[in-house]
């Protein structure tokens, strides 16, 4: 029955002329400016403590992702608790919109317990032998090489992504797992010496997704590749740190003061350095 609708949201999803036309059509919906950021990624705003400029530049950059997210999530989330049974897509874009009103938090976490039983039943770790995480470790490059290290030694969880509205913002995510306690979040890095450098964010990610989620403790694993050794922190929810980043985003999105800025060699493989001109300042 679905099989028309899910086909005419992949369309949509894949087309970035429809997308950006239903996002300028969204943030007159909610009374903002066309030009305002309002679609933000929870990782990309706990990267405000790797840099913040980074952090910024590559939420707007994804703005359109995240939107698309936000869409998808809402209509597919719509079909499964049966709020929506049309057979094909709305032509009018504020009723495409309006799909997803109604779900409340109650809803979501009634899908995380369906996302639950299925994997239990369908998730299990990757299995790679030493020798041929090596090989991978040589060719990958490091975000695909993390990719794959979380596949094979993350702890399995269920979860779910959804949006939450902060301010004029809608934050997206999908946390690496949930429980009823806690909220999962599992990062990899290079060596001992970066690894001050990313448990920061780690944390305010995992703090970012138990705010949201409300959720009172967070757990987080952090690998270091080089000797696959993990790190393991299972603490409290530091809210306080959440609503901090989350205001110290808004005000650097808003051009109201300046960030300290980061050290200059994370700026050696960042693909926004010629847009940020911070290694010219």
């Amino acid at each position: 029955m679905y099989d028309k609708l899910l086909k005419d949201l992949d369309e949509l999803l894949s087309n970035k002329r429809r997308l950006r036309e239903l996002l300028k059509v969204e943030k007159d919906r909610r009374g903002l400016e066309r030009d305002k950021l309002v679609f933000i990624g929870m990782a990309n705003i706990a990267g405000y403590w790797w840099c913040a400029r980074r952090s910024i530049l590559e939420s707007r950059e994804m703005e359109i992702e995240f939107f698309a997210s936000y869409l998808e999530d809402r209509i597919k989330y719509s079909i499964r608790l049966g709020y929506f049974n049309g057979d094909k897509l709305p032509r009018r874009r504020e009723k495409i919109l309006s799909i997803g009103d109604e779900i409340t938090m109650k809803d979501i976490e009634k899908l995380l317990k369906e996302n639950e039983e299925i994997i239990h039943k369908e998730y299990e770790k990757v299995k790679i032998s030493p020798e041929e995480l090596e090989s991978l470790r040589i060719v990958c490059d490091p975000s695909e090489f993390g990719i794959i290290c979380q596949l094979v030694f993350a702890e399995r969880y269920p979860t779910i992504r959804w949006n939450f509205q902060w301010r004029d913002y809608v934050v997206v995510g999908v946390p690496d797992g949930i429980t009823d306690e806690f909220v999962y979040e599992f990062k990899t890095t290079g060596s001992d010496f970066l690894m001050k450098y990313v448990k920061p964010v780690a944390f305010t990610q995992a703090d970012l997704y138990s705010y949201f989620f409300k959720r009172v403790m967070k757990r987080v694993q952090i690998l270091i590749r080089k000797t696959r050794e993990i790190k393991t922190w299972m603490e409290k929810v530091d809210v306080n740190n959440a609503k901090k980043t989350l205001r110290k985003f808004r005000d650097l999105d808003e051009g109201l003061g300046e960030p300290k800025p980061p050290q200059k060699w994370k700026c050696n493989k960042c693909e926004y350095r010629d847009i940020c001109g911070y290694l010219n300042l």
